[in-house]
C-alpha cells in the first residue's frame, strides 16, 4: 500500500513568474521534519506506487496524478 504526504509548498526557479514550471514540492513527515523532493523523483516515487501525495486547501483533499 502506497504512503500518503500532502504537498504544503513548492519551489520555482523563478518564483514570481506564474509560468515558471515547478521544480520540487515539499511538506512534513510523521515525525515533524521536513521532506523536500524535486518533480522527477515525486512522478518516479507516484507511479512506482511507493506515494501518494495530495494538496488541501480550506477543508477539500485533491490527490495528486
Amino acid at each position: 500500500m502506497a504512503k500518503r504526504a500532502r504537498i504544503r509548498c513548492s519551489n520555482k526557479k523563478d518564483g514570481k513568474n506564474p509560468r515558471e514550471r515547478i521544480t520540487h514540492v515539499g511538506g512534513l513527515n510523521p515525525d515533524g521534519t521536513q521532506r523536500k523532493r524535486s518533480i522527477d523523483q515525486a512522478i518516479k516515487d507516484i507511479e512506482s506506487g511507493e506515494w501518494k501525495f495530495y494538496v488541501e486547501e480550506y477543508g477539500r483533499t485533491v490527490d495528486v496524478v
